[in-house]
């Protein structure tokens, strides 16, 4: 919720495009499922809510063991980046 102060001033918030959203969602999953937190089942479902595309592409990938072999191989972020948003064009996003 907004504060009074925020609640009176005219300001419009908008994300035009979720790639990124779901790029950093995914890496996060991926991060939360190899620190394996007591709390991550309850973590991973309110990421889930905002973006469910993100945490399903996070999770896929760190099943498929791709990020361990991304560090590994030093691949390029940009690689990263597309081999991310790929699997989740994929996914249908």
């Amino acid at each position: 919720a907004a504060t009074p102060y925020l609640s009176s001033k005219k300001i419009k918030v908008g994300m035009a495009d979720t790639t990124l959203e779901v790029f950093q969602l995914a890496l996060v999953t991926a991060f939360e499922l190899k620190r394996e937190h007591s709390r991550l089942t309850e973590f991973l479902e309110r990421l889930q809510s905002d973006c469910p595309v993100g945490v399903a592409v996070g999770t896929e990938l760190f099943k498929r063991g791709y990020f361990s072999q991304a560090i590994k191989e030093n691949y390029p972020a940009g690689q990263v980046f597309q081999d991310v948003v790929g699997c989740a064009l994929q996914r249908g996003f």
